[in-house]
């Protein structure tokens, strides 16, 4: 069924002092001890969104504002009931990347930005999907680009 929602993002973001891409980085990240929090991006959002569930995958897309750096960009997350633990995000328009989200996985990607193209590796460290019933999705990751410092991410959205 599909369906019209409203959705209140919150995505902070601080530094990190991991290196996702040195070489061993896989046990080199994960016994790196966690930089101090200094935030350094935070968003509050409200915005419209569109809610399928087909029985089988709940999916929510959404706009990304224009104040955003990804240009004209569109967001899609999505999970299967059967795996809850495991949601992808597809971000399309002139920002595009494809990131998967399973606590304990490490993924690397390509993000495509209106100016060029990085490599991007992120690390997992929790999912919290209760989506489906709370109305509430919590994120909380490690990401880099290649070339750059490594952030500490907590994204949360609620229904």
């Amino acid at each position: 069924m599909l369906k019209k929602i409203r959705i209140h993002i919150v995505s902070r973001a601080w530094e990190s002092g991991r290196q996702l891409f040195a070489p061993n980085a896989d046990t080199a990240a994960k016994n790196a001890p966690r930089a101090a929090e200094k935030e350094i991006q935070k968003e509050d959002l409200f915005l419209d969104a569109a809610w399928l569930d087909d029985g089988k995958r709940v999916t929510v897309s959404y706009r990304e504002p224009a104040a955003a750096e990804m240009g004209e960009s569109s967001t899609t997350l999505s999970f299967s009931k059967d795996d809850p633990a495991t949601v992808t995000m597809n971000r399309y328009g002139d920002a595009q990347t494809f990131l998967l989200f399973r606590a304990g996985a490490r993924h690397e990607t390509l993000y495509k930005t209106p100016l060029c193209s990085f490599d991007l590796c992120m690390e997992t460290e929790r999912v919290e999907n209760r989506l489906d019933g709370e109305g509430v999705l919590e994120l909380v990751y490690t990401a880099q680009l290649r070339g750059a410092d490594a952030l500490n991410h907590h994204f949360k959205l609620t229904i």
